[in-house]
């Protein structure tokens, strides 16, 4: 993600949702949260710039503000629906899910990953030396952190160290 991309985070509300959007919007990304009604003050307090309740993927992405740069998925939904979530993905752009594959569109240059989130008892290693203390867990409830620091050098020796999404 970079400063003014936009990016779609369906099922914003829950633990990896939360984590995300923060990045998102730490990263300087213009955020759509998408979850229940119940969640939107909070969404909002992460800084989003848009809270919308769930998709109806029959009304398209115009009914959202899409299409997106990034179009990130934590919910569970049929294949078929999986696939109508590519048309959320602007052309060149990318789709993330944690809950099944989102088909790519070569003829759009639109690229897809499927990740699979671990629920460890704390901090995972892997965050260790660039997140800090804190981060990560989602007990107690996950907190906006505007002290994470901002990776705007080139990685390696001297540079920042992690994973950029």
């Amino acid at each position: 993600m970079a400063p003014g991309q936009s990016v779609l985070v369906n099922g914003a509300g829950g633990a990896v949702g939360s984590l995300v959007v923060q990045l998102a919007v730490d990263a300087g990304a213009n955020v759509t949260a998408v979850d229940a009604p119940r969640h939107a003050d909070r969404l909002r307090g992460y800084g989003v710039d848009r809270v919308v309740g769930p998709l109806d993927l029959a009304e398209g992405p115009a009914a959202v503000g899409g299409p997106f740069h990034v179009v990130v998925n934590h919910v569970r939904v049929s294949p078929e629906e999986l696939a109508r979530l590519s048309d959320y993905v602007a052309d060149a752009g990318v789709a993330v899910s944690t809950a099944g594959p989102i088909p790519e569109d070569p003829a759009r240059s639109v690229r897809s990953a499927s990740l699979w989130v671990r629920s460890d008892a704390g901090r995972p290693s892997w965050s260790r030396g660039w997140m800090p203390a804190g981060c990560g867990s989602t007990s107690p409830p996950v907190a906006r952190w505007p002290s994470w620091p901002r990776c705007t050098r080139t990685p390696g020796p001297g540079g920042c160290r992690g994973r950029r999404l």
